[in-house]
């Protein structure tokens, strides 16, 4: 079983046993902290189905599918660990307490929606599986489940790069740059395999989680590490992510020639790793290792 109480429990205690932070700086308190979070929140709420309407009125870019995710069927009972996006935050917001990683990480996550938007616009996708090709059972939870993200997202747009994978792998960098170390390790892992169920349930390239790993990778490298915050890393961002995936985009699979043009040359370590670890869990369906084995070797 991938999830029970007690391996809650347990995960909660094995991330509290050491320091949580580094930073010196005393928690801040929760309605502290919510008045940070909610404001941002409601902007990606609002700014998604706005950016997923002007989309639509666009010609969709040809993505095309690897052999592996041709071969690939959907797998429905994966919809709960990608809704698991959900908690995944409200973990994040229990996990993170210093106002500096906390301030710095919301901006950050704001910068990365904002970017997300603006290569919509310019490589608006739309994932060739729906409500039609999943023949979905109207008794099976699963089935419902994935029925009412459909029934939420009709247009199924807004693809290239995943918001599920940039934002969580993101957080786990925040957390890992924060000093949060334990916290960082599990959420890179949980992260990874959100990213493997976009493509179990059919709504995502590979291309566009690789997309979303050199975006998180590159926001947090901009926004955390060298605290650069202005247009032109904005624009910096933008482009280092559209030419580390340029060949992807094409639907050449091969790697360009130079080496800082690579995906590999532009993700965080620490983003392959939290994949990586993921063959090592017994509990959960092989499937999900399989999509990230073929993803990460996509990007070498």
């Amino acid at each position: 079983m991938i999830f029970s109480v007690e391996k809650a429990r347990s995960a909660y205690r094995w991330i509290k046993a050491t320091t949580a932070c580094t930073n010196k700086e005393a928690p801040i308190g929760i309605i502290k902290r919510f008045s940070l979070y909610a404001p941002v929140g409601l902007r990606i709420c609002i700014s998604y189905p706005k950016s997923s309407i002007a989309t639509a009125k666009q010609t969709p870019h040809n993505f095309k599918l690897t052999d592996f995710e041709t071969a690939l069927p959907l797998h429905s009972e994966s919809v709960g660990l990608y809704y698991s996006f959900f908690p995944y935050f409200l973990a994040t917001f229990l996990i993170l307490k210093d106002h500096e990683t906390v301030k710095k990480g919301l901006r950050g996550m704001s910068a990365l929606v904002d970017i997300s938007h603006a290569i919509y616009q310019q490589y608006p996708g739309k994932y060739p599986f729906g409500p039609k090709e999943a023949h979905l059972s109207w008794h099976k939870p699963a089935d419902l489940a994935l029925r009412l993200y459909y029934a939420v997202d009709p247009r199924r747009n807004n693809v290239f790069p995943s918001l599920h994978v940039g934002m969580t792998a993101f957080i786990g960098l925040v957390l890992l740059h924060g000093g949060y170390e334990r916290a960082a390790h599990v959420m890179l892992r949980w992260s990874a395999l959100i990213s493997a169920s976009t493509l179990a349930v059919k709504q995502h390239f590979q291309v566009d989680i690789i997309a979303a790993w050199v975006l998180a990778s590159r926001v947090h490298y901009f926004f955390l590490e060298t605290n650069q915050t202005n247009a032109a890393a904005m624009a910096a961002i933008k482009d280092e992510t559209l030419m580390a995936c340029k060949n992807l985009i094409a639907g050449n699979y091969s790697p360009p020639l130079e080496n800082n043009a690579s995906p590999a040359f532009h993700i965080h370590p620490a983003i392959f790793a939290g994949a990586e670890q993921v063959e090592g869990i017994e509990s959960i369906n092989p499937i999900y290792w399989e999509i990230l084995k073929s993803t990460l070797a996509l990007t070498k």
